[in-house]
């Protein structure tokens, strides 16, 4: 019972004990439970009902509700996902997630799997994709089919259809190199432009040189010299002049 003055005076109706000073702030119940001196049917969030106690006790972290000590129905930290009555944060490699803890939205960029690529975290972006500064997996550029960054001049292979010099991708070769198995291939010096390796491959000659057949001369010795071209002289010449194949000298 409480005291009001000299008198003892009955607990509130919803108490079991209560104050000695107040009649109406519970210390106990019966049936109900117990929080902050009111004995109520049901506990307020954060709290769960003790069916032993009759008390409303707190809930643990990081439940932010619960039905027991263990059992949690919401979690404080929203980054966290209720899975079977606990809160459960993202699933390694993932640094945050999105709608499930293995649905990453993001990677740990110190981790052995720092790239993020489609939802997941990975070591390396995978096969038309470069790993990007940022962690991020980038398509990489057409022409390119693999690439090792930015760009249509990092490629490290080339779609069907186009041939490979060094890091570009043509539809045919440059100047100044040949198809060998669909790889481009640059001329041997003193080759301008070329049909395939070695100095007895040229179709032109680096400045001062005349090509000769197939291969680099400093003249035409014997021969008419056309643009940088060493060439025959007619067939009923011996010799002729160098400037015009079919004057017979």
């Amino acid at each position: 019972m409480a005291v009001s003055g000299n008198t003892c005076v009955f607990c509130s109706s919803s108490c079991t004990t209560c104050l000695s000073t107040n009649n109406s702030y519970c210390t106990s119940c019966t049936s109900l439970y117990l929080l902050g001196g009111v004995c109520g049917s049901n506990c307020t969030s954060g709290y769960y009902p003790d069916s032993v106690l009759y008390d409303c006790l707190p809930c643990i972290s990081p439940c932010g509700a619960c039905s027991s000590s263990v059992l949690c129905l919401s979690c404080i930290d929203s980054s966290k996902f209720l899975i079977n009555s606990s809160c459960v944060g993202c699933s390694s490699p993932c640094l945050t997630c999105s709608t499930g803890i293995t649905v990453c939205a993001s990677c740990n960029t110190s981790g052995s799997f720092p790239y993020f690529y489609q939802s997941n975290c990975l070591a390396n972006c995978p096969d038309t994709f470069y790993n990007s500064p940022s962690y991020t997996c980038v398509a990489c550029v057409s022409p390119c089919y693999t690439c090792s960054g930015a760009g249509n001049q990092s490629c490290l292979t080339c779609l069907m259809g186009y041939l490979q010099l060094n890091t570009s991708c043509y539809v045919s070769c440059p100047g100044g190199s040949y198809n060998l198995s669909n790889i481009c291939q640059l001329c041997t010096a003193p080759c301008l432009t070329c049909f395939g390796p070695g100095t007895a491959a040229c179709t032109a000659c680096t400045s001062g040189l005349y090509l000769q057949g197939s291969t680099c001369a400093n003249n035409c010795s014997g021969m008419a010299v056309s643009g940088n071209t060493c060439v025959f002289c007619a067939s009923s010449c011996l010799t002729c002049l160098s400037t015009n194949s079919s004057y017979c000298t």
